[in-house]
């Protein structure tokens, strides 16, 4: 049975998994402990970026438990419910869909720069680019990438060169055993909170839907999630229709 206390067994358990730390583990967790908000790309993220004129891009439960565990996690530790974002160089309705229905502050679409993206969700949340963690997978993001505190890129078999030269240029710290139909997304919440030391107990937590979990759960319905899409002038807000 894994010590999931001891840091060299959480690095080699997701060693084992394929995962690889760009970033040592230990410089990974010292730096977890600035982190106050997270931002995630969507195609070839949560989905694997098939496009259709009629069809939505999907997601996964088990991401989006993960994700749930995850958030709960900084709420014990922290005191407060982490800042989410997905910034898309698409219009995405599913990512539309997957924020309004698990409370993500923002989505941010048509976005050619997501810096600039970044900045305008830092501004919003009173945070720096080195509080914000970013989940990533393919070259629209590097630009991103190399500004944020921490970066997880989720990989792909069929880019060999893309990620050599992003571990060449430390443009990621760490990057997931699992490629995208494989739940990475799930992969990067468990190693945070192992590394971090909160799993188990925001576990128990929710598993109990103990007093804990509902005063999240309550703070976590409270969010009302901005969609905002990229324009000349910066980003203008979409209203969501009542009968939404």
């Amino acid at each position: 049975m894994k010590d999931w206390n001891n840091i060299n067994e959480i690095t080699s358990a997701f060693t084992a998994l394929g995962g690889q730390f760009v970033l040592n583990s230990e410089k990974i967790k010292e730096k977890l402990a600035g982190i106050k908000a997270f931002i995630f790309d969507w195609d070839g993220v949560f989905n694997k970026g098939f496009k259709s004129k009629s069809a939505p891009t999907l997601f996964a439960e088990p991401d989006a438990a993960g994700l749930n565990l995850l958030r709960l996690s900084f709420f014990k530790s922290q005191g407060a419910i982490p800042p989410c974002a997905i910034i898309t160089g698409e219009d995405n309705p599913g990512a539309v869909y997957f924020a309004r229905r698990d409370f993500f502050n923002g989505v941010y679409m048509k976005v050619l720069r997501k810096p600039a993206a970044m900045a305008h969700f830092c501004s919003r949340h009173q945070l720096t680019p080195a509080q914000v963690a970013f989940i990533f997978d393919d070259i629209n993001d590097i630009a991103l990438a190399k500004e944020c505190g921490l970066r997880f890129m989720v990989k792909k078999s069929a880019n060999p060169v893309f990620r050599s030269l992003a571990v060449k240029n430390k443009w990621c710290d760490y990057i997931t055993g699992n490629e995208q139909d494989n739940y990475p997304i799930r992969e990067i919440c468990e190693l945070i909170m192992a590394l971090n030391g909160t799993y188990e107990q925001s576990l128990l937590s929710r598993i109990a839907i103990d007093d804990t979990y509902n005063i999240y759960l309550k703070a976590k319905r409270d969010i009302i999630p901005s969609v905002l899409i990229a324009d000349e002038n910066g980003f203008s807000e979409i209203k969501r229709a009542e009968s939404e």
